[in-house]
């Protein structure tokens, strides 16, 4: 177990239940109009999209850390994986790496946990880009600027990894600021980016790159029925890739979670392309039952593995061994 995290695990208890409370008041404002009651099971469709994309993100993530050589217990390693969600809401989702304090139970050489994080990361804007590219057809000065964004970010990555003297000077303000966790950061995701040579085989991309796509467009289907079915009258890319669109624009601006920019850019494109239907109404809703139903699913499978390390702990206490804290 895992004891030293017990204050973090309370606080997260804390904000399940606080996040359960929202979640009961939005029903019952749902539940209380007649529309509301009708669309209750259209909207149960999208957190299974939700947790369908999860189960293939993961079987992703199982195949990645299997390459790496890096091992842990299937059926564990999904409830730590889905207990990652409860961070997703920070810049770049790299709170999600707090699947290397649980994983480090397992397998100790963590940096193989780092790399697999890159990996997948960079998969999933790679998919998620082309997804919500589709609505960019129309503008060749939009998708130019996309792929320019595409190659500094490759280049930033590639210069982190391979050189020795760019990840001292990109931690440089961090030291003479005294954010020594980011220069520590910077140095783990040097070392994690060196560790990709394993993963770069023509097979193991394809594999990524497939499995991100089914995981993202099962995700984005289930918004297109969810819109469909409140009354949005729109093409079916614009609908499909509206989603993938926002998500992509709230993680480049770098703001925790997305929140307001992802909500902005869904309600911008509804907008243009819809002639009527609740806009702002629908961009709440479709965040509230993907996002903020993976922080929820996060933080009680945060809940359990606290609950599963402090029976541990008893256990062996009882039984004179060493508690492992």
């Amino acid at each position: 177990g895992s004891l030293g995290l017990i204050m973090n695990r309370r606080n997260a208890f804390f904000l399940f239940v606080l996040f359960a409370a929202y979640v009961a008041f939005l029903c019952y404002v749902e539940l209380s109009r007649p529309a509301g009651r009708e669309r209750l099971p259209v909207s149960l469709v999208l957190p299974a999209a939700t947790a369908c994309c999860w189960f293939i993100r993961y079987l992703r993530w199982a195949y990645l850390l299997k390459v790496l050589d890096f091992h842990q217990p299937f059926w564990k390693g999904l409830v730590i994986y889905i207990l990652g969600f409860a961070y997703t809401a920070t810049p770049g989702k790299a709170g999600e790496l707090v699947r290397v304090a649980y994983l480090r139970r397992f397998d100790r050489r963590t940096s193989k946990v780092y790399s697999a994080f890159i990996a997948e990361r960079f998969c999933d804007f790679v998919v998620m880009t082309a997804l919500g590219g589709i609505l960019l057809i129309g503008s060749p000065v939009a998708l130019l600027a996309v792929i320019v964004f595409f190659v500094i970010l490759a280049s930033v990555l590639a210069l982190t990894g391979m050189s020795r003297r760019f990840p001292k000077l990109l931690a440089w303000p961090f030291r003479k600021l005294g954010l020594n966790s980011l220069v520590k950061f910077i140095f783990r995701v040097r070392s994690g980016i060196r560790s990709l040579v394993n993963l770069l085989s023509l097979r193991t991309v394809a594999v990524m790159l497939l499995s991100g796509l089914i995981g993202w467009t099962i995700y984005s289907l289930g918004v297109v029925w969810y819109l469909h079915y409140i009354g949005f009258d729109l093409p079916f890319y614009a609908s499909f890739s509206v989603y993938p669109a926002a998500m992509v624009s709230g993680a480049v601006s770098m703001i925790p979670g997305g929140l307001g920019g992802t909500e902005a850019v869904f309600c911008l494109v509804l907008g243009s392309f819809s002639k009527g239907g609740p806009v702002l109404e629908a961009a709440f809703m479709v965040r509230c039952l993907t996002m903020w139903f993976s922080v929820a699913a996060g933080l009680l499978c945060q809940g359990i593995v606290f609950l599963h390390d402090v029976r541990e702990n008893r256990r062996q206490r009882a039984s004179g061994q060493p508690s492992g804290d």
